[in-house]
């Protein structure tokens, strides 16, 4: 790998910017102090990159929307920065966060964190092995991984935040383990392929009673996470914002007498619903709770207009 001095607008010490068309391999100079948000965002034919010793800071998504990135090093002798038993990422030492990913990427097993935006327009990354060092998946970690196929969550994990999963279209089943105590919004936006979805027994926040194909809130009886396989169980009071945002693949659903509420943008983009049972009990819906749903029958459409228009008179 070489410099390319050309390729990079660096100002004070901050690599600012990339050449969109730069192609291949990159060997950061020395003389880069920090790496600026979306210094190599649409870099989409860089295929390797060396992170030097003189790097102290790195910000959130600045190596987003990298898709052909399948090699990462930084250098031994950085005192902030490691890329530990040849991980191909990058790794805060101190707090053990992979900020940093890419389609080679192999977690290390001291890896507590993946961070924010780390995997975000990984479009590359097929499947990954997540340790169970791992206690937190922050905010869109794995954010349009589009190739994803599968994902492990292990037992360890506690926290996965908001759209953390958004857009893994190829994500055809999840398992969200005993150990997670918080589900951030929209954590699995746009999942068009999901069909499958079970909590693991003994989780204390979540369930998905009667083999649902959901994720339930359990004190307050809410759907919070739903697919194209969801049966909505009668002890349910209420679809959560985004349920089932972008769920192309539903087709029909029934919501029981027990739902009182229908949250903001819960059936957004699903563009194969044709038909689905809206009870008396329902009072309110939520803004764009059935934007886009272009296949709706007058029937339903009619109806909905008819609660939004009572609960604001």
């Amino acid at each position: 790998m070489v410099a390319i001095k050309g390729a990079l607008k660096i100002e004070n010490g901050v690599l600012v910017k990339c050449d969109e068309n730069f192609q291949g391999d990159l060997v950061i100079p020395n003389s880069v102090k920090e790496i600026e948000e979306g210094a190599f965002r649409y870099c989409s034919r860089l295929t390797s990159i060396n992170i030097p010793d003189s790097v102290t800071y790195i910000y959130r998504e600045a190596f987003a929307d990298c898709s052909a990135l399948t090699e990462i090093h930084v250098s031994e002798g950085n005192k902030v920065y490691d890329s530990r038993n040849n991980c191909n990422a990058i790794i805060e030492t101190e707090t053990n966060e992979l900020v940093v990913g890419c389609a080679n990427t192999v977690i290390p097993d001291s890896v507590t964190k993946i961070g924010s935006a780390a995997f975000k327009f990984c479009r590359g990354l097929k499947s990954v092995k997540i340790p169970d060092s791992v206690t937190i998946i922050w905010h869109e970690a794995f954010f349009d991984c589009q190739g994803l196929k599968s994902i492990n969550i292990p037992d360890s994990v506690t926290e996965i935040w908001s759209e953390a999963f958004v857009e893994c279209v190829g994500l055809t089943s999840i398992n969200i383990p005993k150990s997670v105590t918080k589900i951030g919004v929209g954590a699995f936006n746009f999942c068009k392929g999901l069909k499958e979805i079970h909590v693991s027994k003994g989780n204390k926040v979540y369930d998905s009673r009667d083999n649902c194909n959901a994720i339930i809130e359990t004190a307050t009886n809410k759907m919070v996470i739903g697919c194209e396989n969801t049966v909505i169980p009668g002890s349910i009071t209420k679809i959560g914002n985004d349920a089932f945002s972008a769920r192309e693949g539903l087709k029909s659903i029934n919501i029981p007498d027990s739902v009182t509420e229908i949250g903001a943008n819960a059936f957004w983009g699903c563009r194969g619903l044709v038909s689905i049972n809206i009870p008396d009990s329902v009072t309110k819906i939520g803004n764009y709770a059935f934007w886009d749903c272009k296949s709706l029958n007058s029937d339903v459409v009619a109806k909905i207009w008819k609660i939004n228009a009572k609960a604001i008179g």
